[in-house]
């Protein structure tokens, strides 16, 4: 579980301090991610994460920052999409900010 402290941090760095980080590792990293930020949005991830894998070519990973949905989103995503990497959260955080960057973390 990501907290907000933390969350606030990282963002605020310059970005080359992030890529500083990374330099000299092995693992093979997307070139991008897309952050879903969903509350009980289960309907719409049925139409959304396959539109996503449809686009071929791109080398990019599907992040979905779940915000305490009561609809069982996140164990659908999980069961039927495990390619994507799913980031619960206890409570919900709201779009802005804090969800968002809860999935610029996991990047």
């Amino acid at each position: 579980m990501t907290s907000l402290s933390r969350v606030s941090g990282p963002l605020d760095a310059p970005a080359h301090q992030a890529e500083a980080a990374f330099a000299g590792t092995d693992a093979m990293m997307p070139i991008a991610s897309v952050i879903i930020v969903n509350y009980n949005g289960r309907h719409h991830l049925e139409k959304c994460i396959p539109s996503l894998r449809r686009e071929g070519g791109l080398d990019y990973e599907i992040i979905l920052v779940d915000n305490a949905s009561t609809d069982g989103s996140a164990a659908y995503v999980e069961r039927a999409f495990p390619e994507v990497r799913v980031v619960r959260s206890e409570t919900n955080l709201g779009f802005s900010r804090p969800a968002a960057a809860t999935g610029y973390l996991a990047a």
